[in-house]
């Protein structure tokens, strides 16, 4: 089989190539009369896909995809925040194509009407990583499942990862049932292992946070001078290091253009043509959590100890 890789997109594209996925677009009479078939369609979930109109690639995969535009909306409404909030349906209604993009294909592009609605979803996806997607406690458990589920796949994976896109069958074994059922199997409450902190919501703690967008000289402390510090001084602690580059949502900022009316059309950037995302950052957040086991005292001394360090 065709290996696509192990990142997220890989395995997807290669379950599309090799399973009843690819049969239904393969044998589909609209695919046929548009001439898509599953090598078409897996090329656009990596990446790959040879078009010359840019913008499906960016429907697909991009700071502006038809994911981000369901989930910042779905998540908003059932995590009971306004955070997620924008105008799809003004977005939709002026969205364009630019014709002159350098890469010589169509690309995506907005109306000068449909401005306001892009800077709201624009700042959508910034208070919504900020507040949702990065935060603390959340962040706490993406950690603790992150080693749980390595720890679980030691067991049965040579290098401790899910298996590669070469073993469909393995990979799809994979799902939130089994991991759920393997956690309660090996919860145990005196190692106060992965197993039970995922189930009985025993989360490390946050004990030192840099601000949304540090600059270069304390992110290199951080990464160096302060994890060292910290592990020398509790010795008997475990430390996660957690950082927003890291985060598949992490919020970038990214330009579209922007078509101003007229004979012919003025194309400008949206990011310069926008004053309320001139001041805005990407985050580049770093937190450091601790095994700390509820003693709100050690929890005190460690967040202090590591303030001072970093002052």
């Amino acid at each position: 089989m065709f290996s696509e890789g192990d990142s997220h997109e890989g395995h997807g594209a290669a379950i599309i190539r090799g399973s009843e996925i690819g049969e239904i677009i393969d044998t589909d009479d609209q695919c046929r009369d548009l001439k898509i078939s599953r090598d078409d369609v897996a090329d656009l979930v990596v990446g790959r896909a040879a078009l010359s109109a840019g913008f499906v690639q960016e429907l697909i995969s991009s700071p502006w995809d038809v994911d981000k535009m369901d989930y910042l909306l779905r998540d908003s409404r059932y995590c009971g925040v306004q955070y997620g909030t924008f105008d799809l349906g003004r977005i939709l209604n002026t969205l364009t194509l630019d014709a002159e993009a350098d890469e010589g294909s169509l690309k995506l592009a907005i109306e000068e009407d449909g401005i306001h609605a892009l800077e709201a979803f624009v700042l959508a996806r910034y208070y919504m990583f900020t507040q949702i997607y990065f935060h603390d406690v959340r962040r706490a458990y993406d950690l603790v499942l992150t080693d749980l589920i390595a720890e679980l796949l030691e067991g049965e994976t040579d290098n401790g990862k899910y298996p590669g896109s070469g073993n469909l069958e393995g990979y799809l074994k994979w799902d939130d049932n089994r991991v759920l059922f393997e956690a309660n199997k090996r919860r145990d409450q005196l190692k106060k292992n992965f197993s039970w902190r995922i189930i009985d919501r025993q989360h490390p703690r946050e004990v030192y946070a840099t601000e949304d967008s540090p600059d270069s000289g304390l992110v290199r402390n951080v990464e160096t001078r302060l994890i060292e510090a910290v592990s020398d001084k509790y010795p008997g602690l475990q430390f996660w290091l957690d950082r927003a580059i890291d985060h598949p949502d992490r919020f970038r900022l990214e330009d579209m253009m922007v078509k101003i009316a007229g004979k012919p059309p003025i194309w400008r950037e949206f990011r310069r043509e926008s004053r309320p995302l001139q001041g805005l950052q990407e985050i580049g957040k770093y937190r450091l959590y601790s095994d700390l086991s509820g003693d709100v005292d050690l929890h005190n001394e460690v967040r202090n100890f590591c303030r001072s360090l970093m002052a």
